[in-house]
């Protein structure tokens, strides 16, 4: 019993901690480019803070190396991008 509860207990924190630090990540945009009227709120941005965006290569490796404490992004990554640049309007 005491243990099943440790255990329980320890998985509940793992599990709140993950949670924590996805909750923190950008999402994916569809826009490639920003247009010129946004330019500046862009560039004031702290690049871990912009979101995703389809062939933006080194922000995108950046955050993932932020987030995730890795550079390759795996199968997942690559369908939302091609998701969200497929998404365009």
């Amino acid at each position: 019993m005491r243990w099943s509860l440790a255990l329980a207990f320890t998985a509940a924190i793992i599990l709140s901690v993950v949670a924590w630090s996805m909750a923190n990540e950008p999402g994916w945009t569809s826009r490639i480019l920003v247009p010129q009227s946004e330019e500046a709120v862009r560039q004031a941005t702290p690049i871990m803070n912009r979101p995703y965006r389809p062939l933006h290569f080194y922000g995108n490796t950046v955050r993932r190396m932020h987030y995730h404490g890795r550079v390759r992004p795996t199968l997942t990554e690559v369908r939302h991008g091609f998701q969200a640049w497929a998404s365009r309007g």
